[in-house]
């Protein structure tokens, strides 16, 4: 365990794979700005922006905890990247409801009921009983939610995890060979989706813990890089495409 003159080099490693995680995710943010997108696209980057905060926040924490610096304000940091988790839903439902519903409407209710249910899991958050902090480790200091906020969070991803399957299985026809260009894209950044929801339960499980827990967040950056690359191969297409079609 930490404390004021000890360095914990755990904690500074933990810090510095969260900072990576972090950098990834804001490499994809700025791949994806890169290139023209609509509503729904940006809702998808803004996602993926929130992500990064998120690791950026966690990074911060390890980091000062790892140098020994004990005063860091623990609970408003902790509280402050549930939020952050909170904040993602939002853009995240108005993505997964323009791509499900094909509806402004609907998107726009799916979002706006994860703002109330995260304002109110937030609210609950920063209350005295808002945060519950794990056992401290040279590797870790985590911390969960009350129950309350928990629930709220655990019923908000199981919707987005079942909208999320739904979307990828529709697309599928047969033979797959026959499957539209249009729709592998739109099957694999449902599935980097996917890919992060999953590992983030199993990360609120806390199954995973001390330096198994830091080795496993490098698995996030699976799901940024599926969509990174996923990205160049696209614009790679439509560039040989559009060249095609000029010589042609």
């Amino acid at each position: 365990m930490p404390t004021g003159d000890l360095i914990s080099i755990g904690l500074v490693f933990h810090a510095f794979v969260t900072l990576v995680v972090a950098i990834v995710a804001f490499i994809l943010v700025a791949q994806l700005l890169s290139i023209p997108l609509n509503t729904t696209m940006k809702a998808y980057a803004f996602f993926w922006v929130t992500t990064g905060l998120l690791w950026f926040q966690n990074s911060i924490r390890n980091a000062f905890f790892g140098l020994g610096l004990l005063d860091f304000p623990r609970f408003f940091s902790s509280a402050l990247s549930q939020s952050t988790v909170y904040l993602s839903g939002v853009p995240l439902f108005y993505y997964v409801g323009m791509k499900v519903f094909k509806s402004r409407r609907v998107a726009f209710l799916l979002a706006l009921q994860t703002t109330i249910a995260g304002l109110i899991g937030s609210w609950l958050l920063f209350q005295p009983e808002g945060i519950i902090f794990e056992p401290t480790t040279q590797f870790t200091i985590e911390s969960v939610a009350n129950n309350v906020s928990g629930m709220i969070f655990r019923v908000e991803i199981g919707i987005i995890i079942l909208l999320l399957i739904y979307d990828i299985f529709r697309r599928f026809k047969y033979p797959l060979n026959k499957i539209a260009n249009e729709d592998k894209y739109e099957i694999i950044y449902s599935l980097a989706i996917l890919l992060y929801t999953f590992l983030g339960m199993i990360d609120l499980m806390k199954i995973v813990n001390s330096w198994q827990l830091v080795i496993f967040r490098l698995l996030y950056c699976a799901s940024f890089l599926t969509v990174y690359l996923t990205i160049r191969h696209q614009r790679e297409e439509e560039t040989k495409y559009l060249m095609e079609g000029h010589i042609g």
